[in-house]
């Protein structure tokens, strides 16, 4: 005959994770203080890192961790709503590849700076392939303008500070999670009719 345990059974350790609408209000004023903090110290940060710092920042407020869900997001949908449908399909499709290929609350989109970097380089793919399509239809004449365009005025430090910025507002969404990572499991398809969005965005 068994006897029956005396210890209250073990509960399971559940995450409180954040709603869109708790990430976009705390995204949002984590841009305002990347912001209201690097004009305040513009004596001793220089014009360059100060404006790319404050572009990352609110670069994170827009292209957030959760863009790996296969469903709209509560940014995607903020896009809809400011843009309009047309815009809003676009840059969702833009980011349908990427969610399809990462799991939601991954290692490789959560963590910051690691996702960040992952994100940045989806994104400047994404916007090289016009270039590339302008190059391969106009040929030789744009390739012969290239190298005469003046790039020492841009510093390539600028894209460390951009990522800061990025990686802070990435940090700060991770944290609101409650530092979670995914298991590996995936989602469900992602479904163009749903919208995850509240009345008032911001």
């Amino acid at each position: 005959m068994a006897v029956p345990s005396t210890h209250p059974p073990t509960q399971p350790r559940i995450t409180t994770i954040a709603s869109g609408v708790v990430h976009a209000k705390f995204a949002f004023f984590t841009g305002v203080a990347i912001t209201a903090g690097t004009l305040a110290m513009q004596h001793v940060i220089p014009a360059g890192p100060g404006i790319s710092l404050i572009l990352g920042g609110w670069m994170g407020y827009l292209i957030d961790p959760d863009l790996d869900e296969l469903q709209r997001t509560y940014t995607e949908g903020r896009v809809f709503r400011y843009l309009g449908r047309r815009v809003g399909k676009v840059w969702q499709a833009v980011w349908a590849p990427y969610a399809a290929l990462i799991d939601h609350r991954s290692f490789w989109s959560h963590i910051p700076g690691v996702g960040t970097v992952i994100r940045a380089l989806w994104l400047g793919i994404v916007l090289a392939l016009p270039f590339l399509a302008f190059v391969a239809f106009f040929g030789p004449p744009v390739l012969d303008v290239l190298p005469n365009l003046d790039t020492t005025a841009v510093d390539p430090t600028w894209l460390f500070w951009l990522l800061a910025g990025w990686s802070v507002q990435d940090g700060v969404h991770w944290a609101l999670d409650g530092f979670p990572l995914n298991n590996g499991s995936r989602r469900q398809s992602r479904g163009y009719g749903r919208e995850k969005r509240p009345s008032e965005p911001l």
